[in-house]
């Protein structure tokens, strides 16, 4: 997991650079990417990032063979500095490698994370920076998030603040993003776009590569698991999120992953968090990819559950019964009248 080739762009005296590019980066940035025009945007996104005196390390994570493109003429475009890393995987290793690779030869004090098609708000490290460890532990471990605003490429208008309610101080992340889930655009959740995460975190959860699907939520269920950790989620819009990616996993009807994951995942969480879970998610792809089999085998897993989901989380699950479009256009309407 840790290998893939590595173009370091060097820094120090002996590079003849100033002293302040000697100094540890206080946040290194992993951007995974499969160099979509988008990735321009969001790296000018985080180098015009307003941080003070802390210095900021980008980590691009090229999805791709070092054949494909040229690591200096990249490195140039996206105006890297001495201290950012430009690595490759050798392509086709998908976003949780990228993000596990980069985040593993990143130095900085904190980790974030950011897509290579959404983008930061200038005051996103700073406002996150600010966040304060718990009172009852000053040295806890932290992930911090915040609300975003979702767009679509082509549109003119964008959506409220997203999500409607941020999770609470003491919630678990499960029972936050999947009980009780809402059938809206509004509803729980936590992009990992958004995520600031402390350097012990990174060192002591990887990313599970061989997922295929869920990647982002199984990482932030196991990391809010660890001793000490605190996940803060800051009421304010602080990243643009560009939903309707071509190629994203997200819109494809893979309820086998999705039920598997559940399966792995799930016997730690309260019955009800997890019959919510599998009404809303497999049985909703279950129902969109008109499968008798994955219906059945979803609705046995929620029996065994003992518990009834949520209507909220049925009325998502036979959301399946719509095209992503048709859906998506409901839930529009859903917004507006709230």
């Amino acid at each position: 997991m840790g290998h893939g080739r590595q173009v370091s762009l060097p820094y120090g005296e002996e590079a003849g650079v100033p002293d302040v590019n000697t100094i540890a980066p206080t946040v290194s940035v992993v951007i995974p990417s499969t160099l979509r025009p988008e990735l321009h945007r969001a790296v000018a996104s985080v180098i015009c990032q307003s941080i003070g005196r802390h210095r900021i390390q980008l980590v691009i994570v090229v999805d791709k063979s070092s054949e494909e493109f040229s690591h200096t003429d990249l490195s140039q475009r996206l105006k890297l500095v001495p201290g950012d890393l430009l690595i490759s995987t050798g392509g086709g290793m998908g976003g949780g490698h990228a993000r596990q690779l980069g985040a593993t030869q990143s130095v900085g004090q904190w980790v974030a994370y950011l897509d290579d098609d959404d983008e930061w708000e200038i005051n996103k490290l700073k406002h996150q920076l600010e966040i304060e460890p718990g009172k009852e532990r000053q040295a806890q471990a932290q992930i911090v998030s915040c609300q975003v605003i979702q767009r679509k490429p082509g549109s003119q208008t964008s959506s409220q603040s997203v999500p409607r309610y941020v999770i609470q101080d003491g919630q678990s992340i499960e029972d936050y993003l999947f009980r009780r889930r809402l059938p809206s655009i509004r509803r729980a959740t936590m992009y990992t776009s958004t995520l600031l995460v402390s350097r012990d975190i990174v060192e002591r959860v990887e990313w599970r590569t061989q997922l295929k699907r869920h990647q982002d939520w199984d990482w932030l269920i196991r990391a809010s698991h660890e001793k000490n950790v605190r996940i803060t989620q800051i009421s304010m819009p602080l990243v643009t999120i560009w939903v309707g990616s071509h190629g994203s996993i997200s819109a494809s009807p893979d309820w086998r992953s999705s039920l598997s994951w559940a399966k792995d995942t799930s016997p730690s969480w309260r019955p009800s968090t997890a019959s919510d879970f599998l009404a809303a998610q497999p049985l909703r792809y279950a129902i969109h990819a008109r499968s008798v089999q994955g219906i059945v085998a979803t609705v046995q897993a929620i029996i065994e559950t003992r518990r009834f989901p949520h209507i909220r989380c049925v009325a998502i699950g036979l959301g399946g019964l719509l095209s992503r479009q048709h859906l998506e256009r409901a839930l529009l309407v859903m917004r507006g009248k709230k």
